[in-house]
């Protein structure tokens, strides 16, 4: 299968490229007559049975953790759809659509070669003055609620994810199919859950400050899409979370960055979607949210109020 054909420049160039890449190759840039290209090989596995075997068990274990958090259980193979071929067909479904993502010149089974989209976030925010990386985040934020209004899903919304070119956010990674197998409101809601955790995972903002941070981040989502579908599939999400709030909790205490950011994802999603942990904690969020003030058109109440007035 073969959709889009490689420009004429580019052939020679990249079977020279794909002829000398190894079995771990599979992202590389590859520059012809001074433009930059991004060329995508379709993973290879040593041993395929064993990877698929592997494969086909995260597949299962996410179907589940979807339907216990939402409700919802996708089926296991439609999540096995994470090939450059599916990509391939979102990236140009959403291109043709005027969503700022990378066009599309070579598409196979085994070889995407897409247009290169700058630099993503954690990038610059790392660059940027520990006082002024929160508009990175409020860019983000913004981007992947207009981004859902337009009634779109990305699967792969994490901050490496998105990048910073010609003065827009760009999205890129499409290989994920979960959104798929969800309800578009599930899957928008799964969209913002991974934007969260990877703020909550990055080094770059301090400790003390990510609660609020999270907390500021999710009310500016909902401010900017009020989509009350999307409100009640995050809802339930801090509710799957409130009945696991014991076993998150001492998994937190397990060393390594990704399992303490799921219990401060979960923290912040309660802390704002519940009321009665709102109200428990309203105090400890209060004396927190100092921090992000100054890089607010809005203040955490007045967010919060917005927010219930919907």
């Amino acid at each position: 299968m073969k959709e889009v054909d490689l420009p004429e420049n580019l052939r020679e160039p990249l079977e020279t490229l794909l002829a000398n890449a190894d079995d771990d190759s599979r992202i590389t840039e590859l520059r012809v007559d001074g433009r930059a290209y991004i060329v995508k090989i379709q993973e290879r596995w040593r041993f395929p049975r064993l990877a698929m075997g592997a494969r086909r068990a995260r597949a299962v274990l996410v179907s589940w953790l979807c339907r216990l958090l939402f409700g919802q259980r996708p089926q296991a193979d439609q999540l096995l759809r994470n090939d450059v071929w599916f990509e391939g067909r979102r990236l140009k479904f959403l291109h043709g659509r005027g969503v700022r993502v990378p066009e599309v010149f070579y598409h196979t089974e085994q070889v995407l070669v897409m247009q290169e989209i700058g630099r993503v976030f954690p990038e610059h925010i790392r660059e940027t003055e520990p006082g002024d990386r929160l508009p990175w985040l409020d860019r983000a934020t913004r981007a992947l609620a207009d981004f859902h209004r337009r009634g779109f899903w990305h699967g792969g919304a994490q901050l490496r994810n998105i990048t910073w070119f010609q003065d827009e956010v760009w999205r890129l990674d499409f290989e994920e199919a979960v959104g798929d197998g969800l309800a578009l409101p599930v899957a928008q809601a799964y969209d913002f859950f991974q934007l969260l955790q990877s703020t909550m995972q990055s080094r770059e903002f301090p400790e003390a400050d990510r609660l609020a941070i999270g907390a500021w981040m999710l009310l500016l989502y909902l401010e900017r899409n009020r989509d009350a579908s999307v409100r009640a599939s995050m809802a339930d999400m801090a509710n799957g979370f409130r009945r696991l709030r014991p076993l998150l909790k001492l998994l937190s205490f397990i060393p390594g960055r990704d399992l303490k950011a799921l219990w401060r994802t979960s923290q912040v999603m309660q802390l704002v979607l519940l009321p009665a942990v709102r109200q428990a904690d309203a105090e400890q969020l209060r004396r927190q949210s100092a921090s992000i003030e100054a890089h607010s058109a809005k203040t955490m109440p007045e967010l919060l109020r917005s927010v219930e007035n919907a």
